[in-house]
């Protein structure tokens, strides 16, 4: 985590849409509403969730926030159904993730992207291969063998990098980008899926300050871009305030803000992170 010194002196505290990207169609997958009701998750004997309660529009951009072990990751992936409640429900579009048959559920896996700190970029294969590797799960077994062999959609793989601002760098190998590149590399291939909800769990945790910049503008725009909703988590709040419409602040596992910016105070930010070093640009 870089110093909070360093970032008020090198980097601007917003981030503005500056969206110059290719022109490509919103996402063709159909944008949720999430409600989540009610919901307690447990690992053991620990409580991450405690009955929290909230509901998120299509296409909303919303703030997540809070220290870490507050329960943020746990929402993140229950929304994108890959863990289930302990108690209460998330209903998606008014269906129960937990009563899901397994097609229902891949197929709601398939429109959430996630979108997470590490690249986790796959060093063996071109920046073009990783990022198609973001199509797989939309592909018939016969195209992703022969994906294998044949070198597959060059023209759209190039447009997401282009977004990306990676256009030149297709054919390099990851190990020739920088962590920034690295991680815009990572949001191409998550495009890649056309996903309708993109959670991006501290997607810039590692980066130096003005690269964060950088990333965080990307992802709001490719996220504006396509429609797409997007939630955002992260520990520096005022880099994303002027883009999100929404603040869910959680605090040891529990709802403590559901507001947009213009009701959310400093008092409640400083409660909100209250006995931890975690936030940024304060």
């Amino acid at each position: 985590m870089v110093s909070n010194s360093t970032i008020e002196t090198t980097t601007p505290m917003a981030v503005e849409s500056t969206s110059q990207q290719a022109p490509v169609a919103q996402t063709s997958t159909k944008v949720p509403t999430f409600r989540v009701e009610d919901v307690v998750r447990r690992w053991g004997d620990r409580v991450a969730l405690k009955h929290v309660s909230f509901t998120i529009r299509p296409g909303e951009r919303v703030a997540l926030l809070g220290a870490s072990g507050s329960g943020k990751t746990t929402i993140l992936h229950m929304l994108a159904g890959a863990i289930k409640p302990s108690e209460g429900r998330i209903l998606v579009d008014n269906v129960d993730l937990a009563k899901m048959s397994s097609s229902q559920i891949r197929a709601h896996r398939a429109r959430c992207g996630i979108f997470q700190q590490a690249p986790l970029l796959v060093p063996q294969l071109t920046v073009h291969q990783n990022v198609l590797a973001g199509r797989l799960s939309l592909w018939p077994f016969y195209k992703i063998l022969a994906s294998a062999f044949v070198t597959t959609e060059r023209q759209r793989v190039r447009e997401l990098l282009d977004n990306v601002g990676l256009g030149d760098r297709q054919w390099d190998m990851p190990g020739r980008l920088s962590g920034g590149q690295q991680q815009r590399a990572a949001l191409a291939r998550t495009l890649a899926s056309d996903p309708a909800v993109l959670l991006a769990d501290e997607p810039t945790a590692a980066l130096d300050p003005v690269t964060a910049v950088h990333v965080t503008r990307l992802i709001f725009d490719n996220a504006e871009r396509i429609g797409a909703t997007l939630v955002f988590c992260t520990h520096w709040y005022d880099l994303v305030k002027s883009r999100v419409e929404r603040v869910i602040g959680l605090r040891r596992g529990k709802l403590f803000v559901d507001a947009p910016p213009s009701e959310v105070t400093e008092h409640e930010l400083a409660r909100l992170y209250a006995g931890s070093t975690e936030r940024v640009g304060t």
